[in-house]
């Protein structure tokens, strides 16, 4: 199976019109990605077992906190990744949009639930 490296420059040498990502921009989209899947491991496992329930290793940590840590180290990897100077997402763009997807998400978490 090629390398990433292999498939980019296949790719470039044979003038495709979209330009794959970089070795690095892949490294860091897995990475994002690995880090979204725990947060959805955390939010399944809510799911199953509830949000106070624990894993059987760390009893006294409740899905909750564990949701929270895997939050924060998402968001952390995002921070730190915008930075690193390879134009994968800017922080600080992804930071002006949150006002507006709050709005229009709370519109939709915040109202009453509709009468069945």
């Amino acid at each position: 199976m090629p390398t990433s490296e292999q498939h980019f420059q296949h790719a470039w040498d044979n003038g495709s019109k979209i330009k794959p990502t970089t070795p690095r921009q892949h490294e860091i989209l897995v990475h994002l990605t690995e880090e979204a899947g725990e947060v959805i491991q955390e939010i399944c496992k809510i799911e199953r077992y509830g949000l106070g329930s624990s894993h059987p290793d760390e009893p006294k940590i409740p899905n909750k906190t564990r949701l929270e840590r895997e939050v924060a180290d998402f968001l952390g990897t995002c921070a730190l990744l915008s930075e690193c100077g390879e134009d994968v997402f800017s922080m600080n763009n992804v930071m002006v949009l949150v006002p507006a997807v709050k709005d229009k998400k709370r519109k939709r978490f915040l109202s009453p639930p509709d009468a069945a």
